[in-house]
């Protein structure tokens, strides 16, 4: 987790955590040759925090004294950000207030610089899609450089010569090929057509963890996924309603059996042990605190056995939300209704278990309209117990 010297050989941090001086390694240059400078780095964070850019990850700089003033057009003079180049080979950054993680976030390609010339050369600083990064005109300053990429068929990169660091890159070059989906790949794999793949199908992953000298390794991830809810709409307006979902989820047997312990069940948006920092568990699968969803169901469908369900038993990627009704008092109008009125939850996956085919295929057609993805036409209702 430590990060090690690189383009910047060496750093000092201030007493007070708010000042780090990096400086460049002598070595470290462009893929044409040209040294690599301190302002290279002033003018990749300008572009990078630069309103019409629209960098996606702007906001991983936003530490920097000013940097998101910045970026959210409140300031218009860039040196008042605490970015400057004190020569060719020391940069001076100058944050908001100490931030014991910033160094980790330099290693977040966001912050990686890139070659002004070349970007000048196809346009301004902020224009985008122009044909800086094609193959013949991309200057890097990594351990390879492009030099070949036909769309939908593979990209090729060759050893830099001139990377700082070349006498330990063992590799050539290497070849990257586009797939379809996880299961082509992991057939591809198999053949003995891929040396390295980050793929590989859950239902296959059992199998591999079998064999002896596995090519499979479990390696760490240092992230969260989590699912965004419009908190602006009914019913999940209503904070008790949000905590009784979060109580619904059973993390820890959706990452063991759907997930094949590809994952660890996530409790806040920090990872756990992340530079020896371990958040607080505030809540937990409490199926008991989560049954405050049902008065909102009963509501809708008129039936005291209705609930919100989360399967955790189908082998699917993502998570499953099913409506389970009593049948009798379950109609496709008030199914209807309900997707209507939620349709801006945009549930990714969802499987209704409605015992009439009529109310079926309805439920089918306005969950398309208003994308909402209906996976199965009838749950098992033993799955869902």
């Amino acid at each position: 987790m430590e990060p090690e010297p690189g383009v910047a050989e060496k750093w000092k941090i201030s007493e007070d955590g708010r000042i780090y001086t990096f400086y460049i390694n002598p070595n470290a240059k462009w893929s044409n040759g040209e040294r690599m400078t301190a302002s290279d780095y002033v003018w990749s964070w300008h572009r990078a925090l630069h309103p019409e850019t629209g960098s996606l990850y702007s906001y991983m700089l936003y530490p920097i004294l000013n940097a998101e003033a910045y970026a959210k057009g409140e300031i218009t003079d860039f040196s008042e950000v605490g970015v400057k180049s004190i020569d060719d080979s020391t940069l001076e950054v100058t944050l908001n207030a100490a931030t014991p993680y910033f160094l980790q976030l330099m290693d977040h390609y966001s912050t990686f610089a890139v070659h002004p010339e070349t970007l000048l050369k196809h346009g301004k600083m902020t224009d985008r899609f122009t044909a800086w990064t094609r193959v013949g005109n991309l200057v890097g300053n990594g351990a390879f450089t492009l030099d070949e990429w036909s769309i939908n068929r593979r990209i090729i990169v060759k050893k830099n010569e001139f990377y700082w660091d070349r006498d330990r890159v063992s590799l050539e070059g290497v070849y990257f090929y586009p797939t379809e989906n996880a299961i082509s790949e992991e057939r591809m794999f198999r053949a003995e057509q891929l040396h390295y793949t980050q793929v590989v199908p859950l239902d296959k992953i059992p199998e591999y963890r079998k064999k002896k000298n596995s090519p499979y390794v479990q390696a760490p991830y240092l992230g969260t996924y989590y699912y965004l809810i419009n908190t602006r709409v009914e019913p999940v307006k209503d904070v008790r309603v949000r905590k009784a979902l979060a109580y619904a989820v059973d993390r820890e047997t959706l990452t063991r059996t759907v997930l094949q312990d590809t994952a660890i069940p996530a409790y806040s948006i920090t990872p756990p042990n992340t530079l020896g920092y371990n958040p607080p568990k505030l809540l937990d699968y409490d199926p008991e605190l989560g049954k405050i969803v049902n008065d909102e169901l009963t509501d809708l469908l008129g039936s005291e056995n209705s609930e919100l369900i989360v399967n955790a038993k189908t082998p699917v990627l993502m998570m499953m939300v099913g409506l389970q009704g009593s049948g009798k008092t379950t109609t496709s109008a008030k199914i209807a209704k309900w997707i209507k009125k939620h349709k801006n939850k945009k549930v990714m996956m969802a499987s209704l278990d409605i015992y009439r085919p009529a109310a079926q295929e309805q439920l089918i057609t306005l969950g398309e309209k208003n994308d909402l993805l209906v996976l199965e036409k009838q749950v098992n209702k033993t799955a869902l117990d």
